[in-house]
């Protein structure tokens, strides 16, 4: 990516991200990012080459972990297939 684009997705109320990744996909301009907030609710976006998307909707979590002490997130993309 060569330019900064901010999302418009944010974590939960009264709260900030702890941890998070971003993994690119190899053969075109897709990019995943895992956000962890500090509220144990784990948000993922997806990055279309053009605009950040959530793809549960806007401010709603994917899913709450069990913890917020540990990384919990972790995305991938397969070299043979470039699927996330």
């Amino acid at each position: 990516m060569g330019s900064r684009a901010n999302s418009t997705q944010q974590v939960s109320a009264n709260s900030s991200p702890v941890f998070f990744t971003v993994q690119f996909a190899r053969t075109r301009n897709e990019a995943i990012m895992g956000v962890l907030d500090g509220n144990r609710n784990l948000y993922v976006h997806v990055w279309n080459g053009i605009s950040w998307s959530n793809p549960r909707g806007a401010g709603v979590a994917l899913a709450t972990a069990s913890t917020n002490l540990a990384r919990g997130i972790q995305v991938a993309y397969e070299y043979a297939s470039d699927e996330a």
